[in-house]
Parts: C-alpha cells; sequence; structure tokens
C-alpha cells in the first residue's frame, strides 16, 4: 500500500524489485494461513455433512422397527426425518451469528456506559452575570489531561487578564501555553486552582452562556460541508447584510464576491476546497458576527506566509479592539504591540510585562525573540580555501636546448604514459611548487647545456 501511494518515491530511487520481493515475502505468511484455514474449513465441513448422513441412516434404521413393529408408517419416519435435517441446518446457520451476538453485546455495553456517565464539565443550571466586563484570572492552575495525569501540563499557574486588552502568551514548545484556550472553553477543568470571569468562578456559570461570550479563532478552522453564508452565521440567526457586513470586517468579502456563486457557494469537504487563508477569513468572519467579549486566538497566523499573515492579522487587529483577548502566538513579530506578554515555562508564568519592558529585562522573552530572529537570518555559504598547491613537471627535450612541462591541474595530474619519453624527468627527480618563489628553484643560467628559466622560457 505504502509503495501506491509513494510510486514517484519509488520509481525516483529504482525501489521496484526490492518492493515486488517485499510484497511477494509478506504474502507468503498469508498464503500460509490460507491454506491452513482452508484445510479446517474443509474437514468441519466434511465431518458436519457426514455427521448429518450418518444421522439420516440412523433414523432410517431406527425407523424399520417402528414400521416393523406397526408403531409408525413410512410417512411420518419420512416427516421425522426431514424435521431433523431442518432444524439441524437452522441450527447450524443460526451458530454463524452467535459471535456478531457477543460483539453488539459489547459495544452496547460500551455505548451506555458512556450514555449513563454524568459529565462534570456540563453545567446547564449555572448563573449567569448581568454584564460582562471581561477581566480573567486563572489563580494557582494545575492541570493535566486524563489520558496522561502523570505529566503537568500547568503547575500553579497564575494570570491576570485585564478587562478589553490582549494579553500573549508565549513559550518553548510543551510549556502549556496551548491548555489556557480548553480551559477558558470549560472543554476540561482544572485538576486544582478556578478560572476567573469578572470574579466569578466559571464552573458556577451556564456553560451555554459562558461559550457564547466567547470566539475562538484557531489555525485549522473548521468548515461544515454548508454553503459559506451558512458557514459564517452558524449556530446565530443572521440577516445576509450583517453576514456581508462580518466579511467585509474579516477581508473575505472581496473573495467571496469573486466566485461564481458568491456566498451561496459550497465549502467542505464536498465543495469548492479553500485556502488556509480564506478558511481563516472566515472564521474571523464568524468570530466577528458572534460579536462576544472574550477572544481566544491560537496561533492563527502560523501557517501563512508572511504576505498573508499580514493582510488576516489587519482583520484580526480589527477583532480585537475592545475586546479581552488572548493570543496564543508562535511567531513572536506578530505580538510586540499586545498590551500585555506572558512568558510561560514548564507550566508557570516566569515573565510578564510590555515588549519593551521584556527586552530590557533580558530574560526568557529577549532569549527566544533572539533564536527567532537568528532564524530569519540568510545562511551563507562558509567560504573555503581553495588554495593548492600546482605541481609543475619540467621536461628536457633532447633536440631542443629547453622545455618546461605545462602546468597541469591541481586534481589532473598528467600520466606519465603521456610524457614524451626521451629526457622525461620523473616527479621525484624535479618538481617544485607554485606557492614558493619560482626562483629558488631556477637553476643557474648557462647550467645543463641552455639557460632553464622557472617561467617556462629558456
Amino acid at each position: 500500500m505504502q509503495a501506491i501511494s509513494y510510486i514517484r518515491t519509488l520509481y525516483a530511487f529504482t525501489n521496484e524489485t526490492l518492493a515486488k520481493y517485499s510484497y511477494a515475502t509478506s504474502l507468503q505468511a498469508t498464503l500460509r494461513y490460507g491454506i491452513l484455514i482452508s484445510l479446517v474449513q474443509g474437514l468441519g465441513l466434511g465431518f458436519t455433512y457426514g455427521l448429518a448422513i450418518c444421522s439420516c441412516a440412523l433414523q432410517l434404521w431406527i425407523g424399520r422397527f417402528f414400521v416393523n413393529n406397526g408403531r409408525a408408517n413410512g410417512g411420518e419416519i419420512i416427516a421425522a426425518l426431514f424435521a431433523v435435517i431442518l432444524s439441524g441446518l437452522g441450527l447450524n446457520q443460526a451458530a454463524t451469528n452467535f459471535y456478531s451476538f457477543d460483539q453488539g453485546r459489547i459495544a452496547a455495553y460500551r455505548l451506555f456506559e458512556m450514555i449513563t456517565r454524568s459529565s462534570s464539565v456540563a453545567n446547564q443550571e449555572g448563573a449567569v452575570l448581568a454584564s460582562v466586563q471581561g477581566n480573567i484570572e486563572f489563580r494557582n492552575v494545575y492541570f493535566s489531561y486524563l489520558s496522561r495525569p502523570e505529566i503537568p501540563i500547568l503547575s500553579g499557574f497564575y494570570l491576570t487578564v485585564p478587562a478589553k486588552k490582549a494579553v500573549a502568551l508565549v513559550g518553548r514548545n510543551g510549556s502549556g501555553k496551548s491548555s489556557i484556550i480548553p480551559l477558558m472553553e470549560r472543554f476540561y477543568d482544572p485538576t486544582l486552582g478556578e478560572v476567573l470571569l469578572d470574579g466569578e468562578n466559571i464552573k458556577n456559570l451556564k456553560l451555554e452562556w459562558l461559550r457564547s461570550q466567547i470566539g475562538l479563532v484557531t489555525q485549522e478552522p473548521a468548515l461544515l460541508s454548508l454553503s459559506i453564508r451558512e458557514n459564517i452565521a452558524y449556530g446565530r440567526d443572521a440577516t445576509p447584510d450583517q453576514i456581508e457586513e462580518a466579511a467585509k470586517i474579516a477581508h473575505a468579502h472581496t473573495f467571496i464576491s469573486s466566485l461564481e456563486k458568491g456566498y451561496e457557494t459550497q465549502v467542505g469537504r464536498a465543495g469548492l476546497t479553500m485556502t488556509e487563508e480564506q478558511k481563516i477569513k472566515l472564521s474571523i468572519a464568524r468570530a466577528v458576527l458572534l460579536n462576544p467579549t472574550i477572544l481566544l486566538l491560537d496561533e492563527v497566523t502560523g501557517g501563512l506566509d508572511f504576505e498573508a499573515e499580514r493582510i488576516v492579522q489587519e482583520a484580526l487587529d480589527l477583532l480585537m479592539l475592545g475586546r479581552s483577548t488572548i493570543i496564543i502566538a508562535r511567531r513572536l513579530s506578530l505580538i510586540r504591540n499586545a498590551d500585555y506578554i506572558a512568558v510561560m515555562e514548564e507550566g508557570q508564568l516566569v515573565e510578564m510585562g510590555t515588549h519593551d519592558e521584556l527586552i530590557n529585562l533580558g530574560g526568557l522573552y529577549a532569549e527566544l525573540l533572539k533564536c527567532e530572529e537568528a532564524t530569519k537570518l540568510p545562511r551563507r555559504m562558509p567560504v573555503r580555501n581553495y588554495k593548492e598547491s600546482a605541481v609543475f613537471q619540467v621536461e628536457r627535450d633532447s633536440s631542443a636546448g629547453c622545455g618546461v612541462q605545462e602546468p597541469s591541474s591541481p586534481k589532473m595530474m598528467k600520466s606519465p604514459s603521456l610524457q614524451r619519453g626521451n629526457g622525461v624527468f620523473r616527479p621525484q627527480e624535479l618538481l617544485f611548487n607554485t606557492e614558493e618563489s619560482p626562483n629558488d628553484h631556477s637553476p643557474a643560467p648557462g647550467e645543463n647545456g641552455g639557460k632553464w628559466l622557472a617561467s617556462g622560457r629558456c
């Protein structure tokens, strides 16, 4: 299956023979298993039919005595014979469904267990605040996921988000910043500690009302198999004018109007395939239409290029006006204008302040910012010293008074077989390096019956 899925890679590395061999080898075990299963099924089927035939013969043999003694006639014996055969066939067919009955019983047990389980998060009878200012506080919060209770995500976490202010959460991977959003939405409850909204524990608030006050925009927004208009107005009754106004604020109206069907275009799995930028714009428009008091942004622009990131950031800036906002950020360059920046490390708050304050502090935030700026610098190829010595071989021609062989490449020395046979100096006899001064190796004028110069002239 992998060979078919990655067929181009397979051909690129000319690995077809190995793939065929691996497939044929893997089939051997299946072949042996199939032969064994066929043998067992054949023996079982033969035994079953043999038993049925023996049973019929036994019934006929016993029926003969009943007929001879006048206790039954031939019709009754045949009727009893067919009754036994048909009942045996019925039991045989029913036996094949016993496994399905067992699987259904197990599945029903799990289903009813989930139905009867009471959720600690659900609170439909909680309080509703008369007015929401948007003051958020995480007070000594400890949290770990139910699937991994031994791994702490938050350990004594404190955070205060003033009303109508934007607070950005940053930190290394695994610092616990992404767990703030599910706690605020009450997808999970903290193990210890409290999450407060305007001084009220959110556990005491009505869950449906609480989530109606929160707008969530994620990096991977979910679009249902509906029209664009229905996706923007999802969960709300809105007029077409309100939907278009929300799309304009989210900078989505232009590309929606360019579509053939406009706001009636079907999206999702069965509809138009959209880019990440377009999906995020629709998610922003959905949040604008909700008009929440609290806004949660979960690495919204993490997967966009710089131009798309700039356009989406402009829409987010309009959306954040007058709302308490928590931003989960990976790119620190996008949160410099946030009112406060909170730096997390190992589930705890280690630094908090404005961008300039944290830079002057020279702590973890400054270190993360330097690392991010370093990754943006252009990479330069290291300068290598290719200065290598070129060896010259000097030949002596018997007919001429002097001669110098042309310099060869540092990597390609001339083979002795290509040199002229008469008067050839072997490399060990006369070699000199170009890095040294030629005058150090030049013979004195008039020596050896000729004037040898290192420059190659005589």
